[in-house]
């Protein structure tokens, strides 16, 4: 038996294991053979892509774009802060239709970004949803209606903090199933 074993970090999938052969075969499972039953996490799937942590678009897809490993490495946080710069005031507003799970699709909406999240954290370990939990079945949904600049700096601020829950501007839920259509 090797130790330590307990809490795995780095790692969306696999988020414990008893010991290093443990998180091994997890990982190849999950990684190799689709056996989604080895995770510590229910997966989530948007528009047939599965993810773990958040699926996202608009601005956060078009900064996660302008970023490679290499600024990330040498920057951590702050590479997400100038990414987000360079994309900010070319960034057009888009609009989708969404459809949950037993209601009906409602009207079209006009928004900057979307997050759906099984997890806590983002991309430079932002806190988007922070009551998240990523084996409950639900995903934490957030919209980010169309907003001007100067408002959706500030809403970003928020965001980075994890401080954006209730903001008229945003629209959040949970769900166990919905789709967002383009």
């Amino acid at each position: 038996r090797f130790e330590p074993a307990g809490p795995v970090t780095g790692n969306d999938s696999v988020r414990s294991a008893t010991s290093i052969l443990d998180y091994i075969f997890r990982e190849l499972g999950v990684s190799y053979l689709g056996r989604d039953d080895l995770a510590n996490a229910d997966p989530g799937e948007l528009n047939g892509r599965t993810f773990d942590n958040v699926s996202a678009g608009g601005y956060i897809a078009d900064v996660s774009a302008t970023l490679t490993e290499e600024p990330k490495g040498a920057t951590g946080k702050l590479a997400y802060v100038i990414g987000g710069a360079r994309v900010l005031f070319g960034r057009e507003p888009f609009s989708t239709v969404l459809r949950v799970a037993g209601q009906e699709p409602g009207p079209p909406l006009d928004l900057q970004m979307f997050a759906i999240c099984n997890a806590r954290f983002i991309g430079g370990g932002y806190p988007i949803a922070p009551a998240a939990v990523i084996d409950d079945g639900l995903l934490d949904v957030f919209l980010v209606k169309r907003t001007p600049v100067v408002e959706f700096i500030g809403l970003l601020q928020k965001v980075a903090t994890g401080a954006h829950e209730g903001d008229e501007r945003i629209l959040h839920f949970r769900a166990s199933e919905l789709e967002l259509v383009f």
